[in-house]
């Protein structure tokens, strides 16, 4: 597939200029870098709608009212600290950390199974946020070394790492969480570095940008700043800086920020943060300060009103999701609908061939289903069959995790939400494939109920939640 996203902004959809916390921790951080100070009136309205993530077990949630989960907390916990502010109570959160813990690693939820994704984030919020070592930092320490493949690289958890897959991405969170250990106890890397430090050498393209992994085919902006940071933090380089550095500053955009691969024309908040990031790993000084007045500028045409930032101009800001509940309420007429269609479209990523709700920014199982809910990718909407489906197909069949279930995106622990997504994303596509292993999971879900109910929890050790037990089994059979 040819990624030209040039008519992205060409094929329109209404945009949602609401906040959101990834993009609000991207801006933050990278401003920081920037050395940039926020007025009081828009530092105390980001602030508030960071804090409105809160939830009373001392954890974070996504959006508010959402439950508590390893990702927000991270983002929303060092997006407090970048803007200079005091988390309240944090012994709770402290102890909302230890409900995620198994004995070896960390879940994103509480009875969730271990990923390096939530691993390092709790790793992370544990000793760089409350000041504290994880409660087994042997175990832990066993498990991070796990994640190594025969390869050199690193995996989504050792099940991951039993099948081969390696990714940039799961190498930068196992190794800033060695690293984080390792600004409280003085251990070892729990891997071979020489192999893992070859890998991610070997992920540089021939044009000076990454890779995720040996699958992926587009360098992207991501890609580089796992790599490098990782590579910065071995103390290992990069095969060849020079090009990685002329590659990153051709990634520029009109404004002068950064977009996240070539030929998708969005200076998005994720792409500038990447950018800034990888630059500071392979300390270059220089090129950052020869941005930062465009990079400066572009962000802050992502501030929302409300406080915290989306992930474009706020007058663009149009979202997967938003965009697909318009056209599933039937609103628009036939050409419009073909319109929003066509931008949903627009948004499938190179490398990961799904859907997230803020284009650029990754593949979400979930969205994924939206747009396919929407008309997005369907073969009865075109005369020829659509490559792109295919690919679509293939990128969730590979989101199946070693027990039987899926996650939101590639490495995260399965739960019975984003496995109900994937079983209905893929019969929708046309493509009905019989995944017993699903089963396995959904009964690790199982809850006894002493009142005889058959209940099932979202993810294994969970609290038992009915209705999203009978989605997946009604899916599945």
């Amino acid at each position: 597939m040819i990624f030209e996203r040039k008519d992205h902004d060409i094929v329109s959809a209404p945009a949602n200029p609401a906040p959101d916390l990834w993009c609000t921790y991207a801006a933050v951080r990278t401003l920081r870098w920037l050395n940039y100070a926020f007025n009081d009136d828009f530092f105390e309205r980001t602030l508030a709608y960071i804090n409105s993530r809160r939830n009373s077990d001392g954890g974070y949630g996504w959006s508010r009212g959402m439950q508590s989960d390893a990702w927000a907390t991270f983002y929303s916990t060092q997006a407090i600290v970048d803007l200079g502010s005091i988390i309240p109570n944090l012994s709770r959160t402290q102890d909302w950390l230890w409900t995620t813990w198994d004995g070896n690693a960390f879940g994103m939820l509480p009875g969730q199974r271990p990923d390096i994704w939530a691993t390092h984030f709790s790793a992370r919020t544990a000793i760089e946020i409350c000041r504290e070592l994880p409660p087994g930092t042997s175990s832990l320490l066993r498990w991070l070394g796990s994640l190594q493949t025969s390869t050199g690289g690193l995996s989504w958890s050792p099940e991951h790492a039993n099948q081969g897959l390696a990714d940039a991405r799961a190498c930068f969170y196992g190794v800033m969480a060695w690293r984080a250990i390792s600004t409280k106890v003085n251990v070892a890397p729990p891997w071979d570095i020489t192999k893992l430090s070859s890998w991610l050498q070997d992920r540089q393209h021939s044009e000076g940008g990454f890779t995720f992994s040996e699958r992926a085919k587009i360098p992207c902006m991501w890609a580089t700043y796992r790599a490098t940071q990782t590579l910065a933090a071995l103390g290992k380089p990069c095969a060849d800086p020079d090009q990685c550095v002329r590659w990153i500053m051709r990634q520029r955009g009109k404004n002068g920020a950064f977009v996240r691969w070539q030929s998708y024309p969005i200076e998005d908040v994720w792409a500038s943060f990447c950018a800034i990031g990888s630059l500071n790993a392979l300390g270059k000084k220089a090129e950052i300060e020869s941005v930062r007045p465009s990079v400066r500028y572009v962000l802050g045409t992502m501030q929302c009103s409300n406080g915290g930032f989306t992930y474009r101009e706020t007058g663009k800001a149009a979202d997967v999701l938003s965009t697909s509940a318009k056209i599933l309420e039937g609103t628009p007429n036939r050409d419009e609908a073909r319109q929003l269609v066509s931008w949903i479209e627009s948004c499938q990523l190179p490398n990961e061939p799904g859907v997230m709700y803020m284009p650029g920014r990754g593949a979400e199982v979930r969205c994924t289903l939206w747009a396919l809910a929407a008309g997005a990718f369907i073969q009865g909407n075109y005369e020829s069959p659509r490559p792109e489906l295919n690919e679509l197909v293939d990128w969730l069949l590979g989101l199946q995790n070693p027990d039987g279930g899926f996650g939101y995106w590639e490495g995260r622990g399965s739960d019975m939400v984003s496995t109900a997504a994937a079983i209905e994303a893929i019969s929708l596509a046309g493509h009905p494939t019989a995944l017993p292993s699903v089963i396995g999971f959904i009964e690790s879900c199982h809850q006894p109920d002493t009142a005889g109910e058959d209940t099932y929890s979202n993810v294994p050790g969970g609290q038992p939640r009915y209705a999203r037990g009978c989605k997946p089994i009604g899916s599945v059979t």
